[in-house]
C-alpha cells in the first residue's frame, strides 16, 4: 500500500517475532486514504492541529512526487513549462 501524501511505499509493523501485524498505515485525514508513519507524524497530525494550510501540503506533495520521478519522466513533467512563459520551442 502506498502513501497517499508521499507516494513512498506504507511500512509494515512487526511484532517481536518479525511477523506483520499491520500494514495499512494511518488515517491521513483531512487529507484522503492513508499514510505513512512519517506523513502522518510531520505533515497531517500537525494540519489537523491548523498548523500547516493545505496549500503546502499540495505544493509538497508535487515535490515529492518529483524526486522519484525517472530523468525522462521529469522531462515530460517540464514540457509544457516553455510555452505557459512564452519562449520558443
Amino acid at each position: 500500500m502506498k502513501c497517499e501524501i508521499c507516494y513512498r511505499q506504507i511500512e509494515d509493523r512487526l511484532d517481536e517475532n518479525g511477523k506483520v501485524y499491520w500494514s495499512e498505515g494511518n488515517n491521513a485525514a483531512p487529507y484522503e486514504g492513508r499514510c505513512c508513519d512519517a506523513c502522518d507524524c510531520l505533515i497531517v497530525i500537525p494540519t489537523r492541529m491548523g498548523m500547516i494550510p493545505m496549500s503546502s501540503i499540495s505544493m509538497g506533495q508535487v515535490l515529492l512526487k518529483q524526486r522519484s520521478m525517472s530523468p525522462e519522466e521529469l522531462e515530460k513533467f517540464f514540457e509544457p513549462i516553455p510555452r505557459i512563459f512564452g519562449e520558443e520551442e
